[in-house]
């Protein structure tokens, strides 16, 4: 096999898919797509003229006529079997170069990074996973902007160089593939929950649900309409994020904020009648992550709902690092604003990192455009900050105690003047 930093996979029915994907990456090969059937991978090879392709012997609608194509196309085609009848139909189809042994592939991604052991190449995958991260965002009722700092803090983690998933866990007001401009016709994270449900959840079939925005960038679309919080239990969800965390570097959820006595789930068409808890997605997330950040609006109103708030959460998160985000920061206000955060989150016993994301038309314009971030700018102030942003879930370390905030909430409603103090009667 010629050495090439560019690939096309179609690994159908093939059982060490993983390992091949896994050698690929840190050969630094890249897999430019990964493809489900015949008639798909003549239209990416189409696409990628002289990209080599592998595949596997039981790939869909494979025929001699789509191989000839094929080779034509590519210019360099491996055939993996894993048994007599495998090679038979590789033949059939006229295939030219065939791998009866997995490891003989393995072998061939190895030269090209300089003689790394198979062995190595299994441990690092391991080491990957027993790493990958989760980083559920989370913010106080009120429109904090919580949805677009998701987005864009997946995007800048992708553009660092890791494999990132954002998945949309709101079950009050999904709105990420609309930002994104996805029209599907069921959402990707039902799709999934549905796999896990019938226990059937696989890299192979979990690679079916998602969608890829940009490189190292995807999403698992969430409920088309807040009614349907039901379709997506906590246990369907736990396997959804375990094999998650196996296929990607990082993990991004975006979840509803809490909502106590304000909202009843009979608004949303949906009682808790049969024991169901349309909280408990949020709740399974946060006690996931390996990290939760915490947007708020930098005002009085943003500080007092954090403190209301942050009681409902804090026992969940007392080992995860925490990120608070100020986001839509007016920039007279920066620095007397950042220190009155930083008082608030003092007295909630928070162990933290802050950054304050900064007012930008970019947001407009990706709304608009439904764009992400770097499509629109990646030089605009707000996505320079969620480069920053990147860079501390990456270094930031936690040990924080579960803070007792009542007296805080008490003393914010009895000092009415204070700087943090919300409006009597408009919540």
């Amino acid at each position: 096999m010629e050495r090439q930093t560019v690939m096309i996979f179609a690994l159908a029915g093939l059982e060490s898919e993983a390992r091949l994907l896994v050698s690929a990456r840190d050969a630094q090969i890249e897999v430019r797509r990964r493809c489900l059937d015949a008639v798909e991978l003549l239209a990416a090879s189409a696409v990628s003229p002289g990209v080599p392709v592998v595949m596997s012997a039981r790939l869909p609608r494979m025929s001699f006529e789509v191989m000839s194509r094929l080779q034509q196309q590519a210019g360099h085609v491996t055939v993996i079997v894993e048994n007599d009848i495998d090679a038979r139909i590789a033949q059939s189809w006229g295939a030219e170069h065939i791998l009866r042994d997995i490891d003989d592939i393995v072998m061939e991604f190895d030269a090209v990074v300089g003689n790394q052991s198979v062995q190595q190449m299994v441990d690092a995958d391991v080491i990957r996973k027993a790493n990958a991260q989760i980083t559920c965002m989370w913010s106080p009722v009120g429109s904090t902007g919580r949805s677009t700092i998701a987005l864009g803090l997946a995007e800048a983690m992708a553009r660092a160089g890791q494999r990132v998933l954002l998945i949309d866990a709101d079950t009050c007001a999904p709105s990420l593939a609309t930002a994104l401009g996805i029209v599907d016709e069921i959402s990707g994270l039902v799709i999934a929950c549905r796999y896990a449900e019938a226990d059937s959840l696989n890299e192979r079939a979990f690679a079916t649900t998602y969608r890829e925005i940009s490189e190292n960038f995807w999403i698992l679309t969430g409920l088309q309409s807040p009614s349907g919080w039901s379709q997506v239990q906590p246990r369907a969800f736990q396997r959804v994020l375990d094999q998650a965390t196996q296929d990607f570097d990082h993990v991004v959820i975006d979840i509803s904020p809490p909502r106590g006595s304000l909202v009843s789930d009979e608004v949303f068409g949906s009682p808790r009648a049969f024991g169901q808890d349309r909280d408990g997605i949020a709740r399974l997330a946060l006690s996931s992550a390996t990290t939760v950040a915490l947007v708020v609006r930098p005002d009085p109103v943003g500080a007092a709902r954090l403190i209301q708030d942050f009681s409902e959460i804090s026992s969940a998160i007392v080992q995860a690092r925490k990120v608070v985000i100020l986001n839509r920061m007016p920039r007279s206000k920066a620095g007397q604003v950042v220190k009155e955060f930083h008082d608030v989150c003092n007295r909630l016993a928070i162990a933290y990192s802050m950054i304050a994301v900064p007012e930008d038309s970019c947001v407009d314009h990706m709304v608009r455009t439904a764009s992400t971030m770097s499509e629109v700018s990646n030089g605009s102030k707000i996505f320079r900050a969620l480069v920053l942003v990147a860079g501390e879930l990456r270094g930031f370390q936690n040990n924080d105690s579960v803070a007792n905030v009542s007296p805080l909430i008490k003393l914010f409603r009895i000092r009415g003047r204070h700087a943090y103090a919300a409006a009597s009667g408009n919540g």
